[in-house]
């Protein structure tokens, strides 16, 4: 019996995120940072330039981090830069001054200023307005401020206006944003094949699949089963965890759950009702197959679906939220011999980069 979770996802949990549109720019629309902190030593700092096209190039802190990106995803244009991040504190209120050097090496700065102190009320489900289109980006933001009118960002040690976002008789707030907390998950599109290089003997406990990928191995384990019911884990790493049920026609997948990458504990989960079947030979009807609902922590429907059969595969489409609908995941499984070809691809995706940015379009500020 062959397995593999067939999807790519990344999840993390960042302690904050800043972000500033600007406009005069010739090439770029947008600088954000994600900020990870860390007990024993400082953060890991993802900086993002986002162009007018959509397309995102990453600035990441430490080489390592580099390395490892550039090989799960090399389509992704990260470099690795130094990046510092200071913030200052006045009563409630939080300044934020994020600088970096970048790859074409602009001096890059952007200094936030908050509004107001980052509230649980303007978090929420973040809609991503067209960035990375070649992804879904399910990130969900625990508690944020519009900036005020302080904030700037210079590139070269030039200014480039940022828009208002929200002006009443008591707030002016610019497009520009301050988070606190943010869970920040993807389901990234690729093209990999994997060759099997040993399967269980029998589904009990401590067997395992093991896969051959690039120059990676990807082991998984059956970890735990009770009559039809197993559960298995991926390692190195042991953050991916599958709900499944051992059947006739082979593993059907019920849950899937990451745990995040940071310090800071969170999961992501994917459920499906009643399960993701195995990927059918041929297009079977219009039909759906299944639902599907993906959620963080206890917000647990944060986009919901359906399953549709595909010719050798399965495509998960979003009904809600509506800015989903045009990032369907179409993913389709082939096997020759003892290698799987997986490909996956987004309905409507083009050609940018495959990490979102995050967009704080959702919600408007207090006394809006």
């Amino acid at each position: 019996m062959v397995f593999v979770q067939p999807f790519a996802i990344d999840f993390r949990y960042e302690t904050e995120h800043v972000i500033a549109f600007c406009s005069g720019h010739p090439e770029y629309e947008a600088v954000e940072a994600f900020i990870a902190r860390r007990s024993t030593r400082g953060p890991r700092i993802r900086a993002i330039l986002t162009r007018h096209d959509m397309s995102q190039v990453d600035h990441i802190n430490e080489g390592e981090v580099v390395r490892e990106r550039r090989a799960i995803d090399p389509t992704r244009e990260t470099y690795h830069a130094p990046i510092a991040f200071e913030q200052t504190t006045a009563g409630a209120l939080r300044d934020s001054v994020l600088r970096f050097s970048s790859y074409k090496g602009e001096t890059i700065v952007l200094e936030l200023v908050a509004a107001f102190p980052a509230d649980p009320a303007f978090g929420g489900l973040t809609d991503p307005q067209g960035h990375a289109p070649d992804v879904l980006p399910v990130m969900w933001r625990s508690a944020s401020a519009v900036a005020a009118r302080a904030t700037r960002v210079t590139i070269d040690d030039v200014p480039y206006p940022i828009p208002v976002f929200v002006e009443t008789a008591d707030l002016v707030g610019m497009k520009a944003f301050y988070t606190r907390g943010f869970a920040v998950g993807i389901v990234r599109t690729r093209g990999v094949e994997l060759d099997l290089v040993a399967a269980p003997a029998e589904m009990t406990v401590g067997q395992r699949w093991s896969y051959r990928q690039g120059g990676r191995r990807v082991d998984y384990e059956i970890a735990e089963r009770e009559g039809d019911r197993v559960v298995i884990r991926r390692t190195p790493g042991k953050s991916e965890t599958i709900h499944a049920h051992v059947s006739d026609d082979g593993l059907r997948i019920g849950r899937i759950t990451l745990a995040s990458g940071s310090e800071t504990s969170s999961t992501l989960s994917v459920d499906f009702d009643p399960f993701l079947p195995a990927p059918a030979r041929r297009a079977s009807g219009v039909d759906p197959i299944s639902t599907f609902c993906i959620g963080i922590d206890d917000h647990t429907s944060l986009v919901t679906g359906s399953v549709m059969p595909v010719e050798t595969g399965f495509e998960l489409v979003p009904v809600e939220p509506v800015w989903a609908r045009s990032r369907a995941i179409n993913l389709r499984l082939t096997q020759d011999g003892n290698t799987l070809r997986l490909r996956s691809s987004i309905s409507g995706a083009g050609s940018a980069g495959g990490i979102a940015s995050c967009i704080h379009g959702t919600r408007r500020p207090r006394n809006a």
